[in-house]
């Protein structure tokens, strides 16, 4: 072969490549190499030939045959680059690119293919910039600007990558990849609109994708719009019936929906189809969770962590569950394994903290607190949530500035999507509604059984007028079969268990059995079921007594308060309107029962003699300075002992320390385990004085102490959760507890200790009082909540807006 004959075969070759007929360039190639071995663009060539029919270890060796006969050509060192960084040599591919640049400053494929390798070396920033440079050197390069904008998605700069993203798509409207990666973008952005926008333009080219059905029912779930969900998810598993994926992201809409059983069957799909499903496994970890399997969902989260050793969300969930089992020390191990793996998952951050307060691990705290403020004030400020819960954020911050704006923020993140169930047409007139005339009032909770909530509640069903009043429960917890449990049934003119209903499900049932008031009653506490009144199922809704804060919902109307926790002022910090009580805002069970059966120190585990403080309120009230002052008191009351609840035996060893350090014996801290509520509250009476928590006051506890005539002294807080004592001890006719300070919580303790007749004479006043006073009157606080309620329905069956209001006092009967 002749050398005209080389450069005629060699411009065939090419025309039959650049054609796709790669294994016809390459038979021309070997052809002219088998002549002229030194010929490098024919080796370069054959190299790129192997390189795009995937042979790179084959494409490396010819093009690096060519360099050596020819070093001065740019487009050899960029192929050579991508032949080593498709077989994933990324170091030396930069090398080789870098090579081109130099040899043509002006290569945009060469800045583009650095910008992959930098990528590819974790190097974000040399990658951006090599990017900037292709995109600058030939603005309608959409492959760069598209993979800008990868870059700067895996950065966090999710907004500049949406930017890219859609320059690539000015420049090749009909790029997938770079659609595809806008949608992705815009559903982590939370435009999940723009995001269904571009996921159906997708669908429009290609029908078919099951992955894009998929991709855009995680859209539709992320705006709460389930049925679109489950329709987009169905579709994908129509066309694919072996995506896993689907099953597993079909499970989850059915889990937020509370459809737990469908939820199961699709977990268990998604794993017969791929048995190392990790994600899978995690859900199944948090269907068991829900449904108090605790043991069974440690195992499943423990296989998920195994199937993906670096499983931020498996960690955390476990430690979820390792925080029900009151296993502080396996909890606190795994969020800190959590934030290991993301240090900005906040709620693990939010966890963290409420281990160590229910641990009593003060030393971690503080740091703890300082950290997770530090990530969240300044969003939380702006008004968007970054995972703080409104339960944790009373209990670090007795500012009731800030525990309303992380109320609200949560709501505006959590509800924002949920549209009302009931329409106008279904609100009651002047002119017709109900042939019934009395005010339908339903009470909604996860807590009627053996809880704080129903040990209050329990009377005030059955004594509400059934002229004037229909009382309905929705009761979405465990039936326990508690004595609460029946009272609360019995009480109840219709009494409906909603746990197998979806959120909507129940709003509609509520909607439909003509609830005029819905009364919610757990608020932000765990377990709770807000997405049912965020359907506004009621034409009024009010919180109560189950969160000691505004709810910062816009579907909650009302909140039910008194002049303690809420004095003048304190307005600003509630998005409801006040209803104002008389007295105390919290309900009591005046026949709340107490053993007869006898009970002793020495059977209680207390000493013989000497005064018996106690407080028992749950760990993660008691702060470090509150304890010290504790231990202050003890020290100047000799033979004086603390009585606490026994909880986790590391939060027992870390007050036992705490104790050694301030000078006190391990010995003066006397730990009492749980029992009935009948038996504690005689135990109760064993008791000479209770000292209350300060940032989080003493509730349920409180009235307790008080109703076994045990006085409680407490300290006047700023926010609702440290006010709530006061109020009920003023309500007993007690105020004169309550102390302004810590140094004259600390004194009053030592007097009153220190004066057996003047403690005797308050017990005695306490005991007169119990029965006498409105704290403990059901019937006089029930009859003050109907006139509430009676205020609140005429306001608005005249047409007219929420307002705060001073209920009264319907006094005592004749």
């Amino acid at each position: 072969m002749q050398g005209c004959d080389i450069q005629h075969n060699l411009k065939r070759a090419v025309a039959f490549h650049q054609g796709g007929e790669i294994e016809a360039a390459s038979q021309l190639y070997l052809r002219i190499l088998a002549i002229e071995p030194d010929n490098a663009q024919a080796l370069h060539l054959m190299g790129v030939a192997a390189y795009q029919q995937g042979r790179c270890d084959a494409a490396i060796n010819l093009i690096e045959k060519a360099i050596e006969r020819d070093d001065t050509c740019a487009d050899y060192h960029n192929n050579l680059g991508n032949a080593c960084l498709e077989a994933g040599r990324a170091g030396e591919a930069a090398g080789h690119y870098r090579h081109a640049i130099r040899l043509q400053p002006d290569y945009g494929e060469a800045h583009f293919g650095l910008g992959n390798a930098c990528y590819q070396n974790g190097d974000h920033q040399e990658a951006l910039s090599s990017y900037a440079t292709a995109v600058a050197l030939s603005p309608g390069f959409a492959e760069a600007h598209n993979n800008m904008g990868i870059v700067l998605g895996a950065s966090g700069q999710t907004g500049r990558a949406i930017s890219a993203f859609q320059n690539a798509l000015l420049a090749n409207p009909v790029y997938m990849d770079a659609l595809h990666n806008l949608a992705d973008a815009l559903t982590r952005s939370g435009d999940y609109g723009q995001a269904v926008a571009a996921y159906e333009k997708i669908l429009q080219m290609a029908p078919e994708s099951a992955r894009i059905h998929a991709a855009m029912g995680n859209a539709r779930h992320a705006q709460k719009n389930f049925s679109e969900a489950i329709r987009c998810y169905r579709r994908a598993l129509a066309i694919a019936p072996d995506l896993p994926s689907a099953h597993n992201d079909l499970g989850t809409v059915h889990m937020d929906l509370g459809q737990l059983d469908a939820a199961r069957r699709c977990y268990r799909q998604c794993l017969r189809l791929q048995p190392d499903h990790a994600g899978a496994c995690n859900n199944l970890g948090i269907l068991c969770k829900l449904s108090g399997k605790y043991d069974e969902a440690v195992r499943w989260y423990r296989q998920a962590i195994r199937l993906k050793p670096d499983f931020a969300d498996a960690y955390y969930n476990l430690g979820h569950v390792f925080g029900r089992q009151k296993q502080i020390l396996p909890a606190i191990s795994c969020y800190r394994k959590t934030l290991s793996l993301r240090p900005d998952h906040i709620r693990a951050h939010a966890y963290l903290i409420r281990q160590l307060q229910h641990g009593c691990m003060w030393a971690d705290l503080a740091d703890a607190v300082r950290q997770l403020r530090s990530l969240t004030d300044e969003p939380i400020g702006k008004g968007v949530n970054a995972g703080v819960m409104p339960f944790l954020a009373f209990s670090i911050s007795d500012d009731p500035r800030y525990n309303l704006a992380v109320s609200r923020s949560w709501c505006r993140r959590a509800f924002s999507h949920f549209q009302p169930v009931r329409g106008p047409e279904q609100d009651r007139t002047d002119a017709g509604g109900h042939s019934d005339d009395r005010i339908c009032i339903g009470y909604l909770s996860g807590d009627f059984k053996n809880h704080a909530t129903a040990h209050l509640m329990a009377s005030l069903f059955q004594t509400h007028d059934r002229s004037g009043f229909k009382i309905h429960a929705y009761s979405y917890g465990i039936d326990d079969r508690s004595d609460y449990r029946r009272r609360i049934e019995t009480g109840c003119d219709r009494f409906v268990d909603i746990r197998a209903l979806t959120h909507r499900d129940a709003a509609l049932r509520i909607a439909r059995d003509g609830v005029d008031i819905l009364v919610e009653l757990k608020g932000h506490t765990e377990g709770n079921r807000m997405e049912i009144c965020a359907y506004r199922p009621a034409p009024i809704q009010v919180a109560y007594l189950g969160f000691p804060g505004s709810s910062g919902a816009d579907f909650m109307d009302y909140m039910i308060s008194d002049a303690v926790v809420t004095p003048p002022g304190h307005a600003a910090w509630f998005t409801e309107k006040l209803v104002m009580l008389p007295h105390s805002y919290q309900v009591n069970d005046r026949l709340q029962k107490i053993s007869a059966a006898p009970v002793s120190r020495r059977d209680a585990g207390l000493p013989d003699a000497g005064c018996v403080f106690c407080s028992f309120n749950e760990p993660y009230k008691i702060e470090p300075a509150l304890f010290d002052v504790w231990m202050s008191i003890l020290r100047q009351v000799p033979d004086s002992v603390m009585w606490l609840l026994e909880t986790a035996d590391v939060t027992g060893g870390e007050l036992r320390e705490r104790a050694r350090k301030c000078g006190i014996a391990s010995n003066r801290l006397v730990f009492a385990r749980k029992i009935s509520k009948k038996r504690h509250l005689a135990r109760l009476r064993l008791a000479d004085l209770a000292l209350d928590t300060r940032t989080v006051n003493g509730h349920t506890t409180t009235s307790d102490a008080l109703w076994a005539g045990v006085p409680v002294i407490s300290m006047l807080g700023t926010h609702f959760a440290s006010r709530v004592s006061a109020s009920l001890l003023h309500a007993v006719g007690l105020g004169d507890l309550v102390a302004e300070s810590t140094a004259a919580y600390e004194t009053l303790a030592v007097t009153l200790a220190a004066d057996p007749e003047k403690l005797g004479r308050l017990k005695g006043r306490l005991e007169k009082n119990r029965l006498r006073m409105p704290l403990f009157d059901t019937g006089r606080f029930t009859r003050n909540l109907e006139r509430a309620y009676r205020f609140i329905w005429r306001r608005h069956m005249c047409g007219q807006p929420p307002i705060s209001f001073n209920a009264g006092d319907a006094g005592r009967p004749d």
